[in-house]
């Protein structure tokens, strides 16, 4: 039986970079940033980097954050426009 990929939603917040462009960071995970020509391929860009910062913490048997539920609150730099992305989490 083949199985469901499980998909959680991160908050990111996103604003536009003094030398042009758009920086999107996920506090979820500190020091998951990304970046990105448009606010579209920014977005995209970080639904990538987080989804390979949860690969990489499960290959070294880390946990992801949080059971794969809805991430924590964590007091970062939250300056920007709050989005949400999806992202198929490894199981």
């Amino acid at each position: 039986m083949k199985k469901t990929a499980k998909v959680c939603s991160f908050s990111v917040y996103l604003k536009r970079a003094r030398e042009g462009g758009w920086v999107v960071e996920c506090p979820a995970l500190p020091g998951c940033a990304s970046q990105g020509e448009t606010e579209t391929e920014a977005l995209e860009n970080i639904a990538d980097a987080i989804q390979a910062v949860l690969e990489v913490r499960k290959g070294l048997g880390l946990p992801p954050y949080s059971r794969y539920k809805k991430a924590p609150v964590v007091r970062a730099s939250r300056t920007g426009e709050r989005r949400e992305v999806q992202v198929e989490v490894p199981s």
